[in-house]
């Protein structure tokens, strides 16, 4: 079920190009005969922040793993056993590693209260980064936990496409999908917000997240900076 309120990301296939900020190099589409090789070794991972969402955090693990090869979720101070959830999913939804903001104190030191944020979206996205890193990551997700990923129609091919032409990105290609946000009702979405956003990305040396002079704390790029760019793939 989908609740109010919540992100549809929804992948349809095929894949195509487009431009990206960053301006990309030659276009070209990942799996294919034409398509550059990708990687001998690729390892898709999501990177999922929470905090205080144990709600929905299943529907989101679920649906990431028929997509990815392993999660990382990062707890940032949640009060409501977000965490906890994360781990008893761990099998089911391919979750490897759950960690929690370095800077919080022990769940029990917030006496029925909040406890702070990280407040650093950009220092929190590295972190992230690095721990997707260490379990071996090449291709990442960048995905909150109020986010759904939808492919296509849900059929397992599609799904499987999906994942190869993940897999067939170089170190710096893009990936860019319909962003839904749900409004009021699980039938309805605000259809200002029915737009294109890159959430995924080819891992390459160093990228980084990284805070600009017109960027507030709160506000972070799914995508790092990438040295040197390759092409953006929307999903239609």
């Amino acid at each position: 079920m989908v609740r109010a309120g919540a992100v549809l990301l929804q992948a349809w296939l095929p894949a195509q190009t487009t431009s990206h900020s960053q301006a990309f190099g030659p276009k070209r589409r990942p799996g294919g005969a034409e398509a550059t090789p990708g990687p001998a070794f690729a390892k898709i991972v999501a990177l999922v922040p929470v905090r205080d969402e144990a709600h929905l955090l299943p529907s989101t693990l679920r649906a990431l793993s028929h997509v990815v090869d392993a999660a990382v979720v990062l707890d940032d101070c949640s009060t409501d056993g977000s965490g906890e959830v994360a781990r008893s999913l761990a099998e089911e939804c391919k979750v490897e590693r759950v960690a929690r903001t370095p800077s919080c104190p022990d769940p029990g030191a917030a006496e029925g209260g909040a406890l702070p944020s990280w407040g650093d979206e950009f220092a929190q996205r590295n972190f992230l980064l690095q721990l997707g890193r260490e379990v071996g990551g090449t291709h990442f997700l960048m995905l909150d936990a109020d986010e759904v990923m939808v492919v296509g129609h849900g059929a397992p091919d599609e799904t499987l496409q999906l994942r190869l032409d993940f897999r067939g990105l170089q170190p710096g290609d893009v990936l860019v999908v319909h962003y839904v946000t749900m409004y009021k009702t699980s039938r309805s979405y605000r259809s200002d917000k029915n737009d294109m956003k890159a959430i995924g990305f080819a891992d390459q040396e160093g990228a980084v997240f990284r805070r600009n002079s017109g960027n507030d704390r709160l506000h972070a790029s799914r995508i790092p900076y990438i040295p040197k760019p390759g092409t953006a793939f929307e999903l239609l």
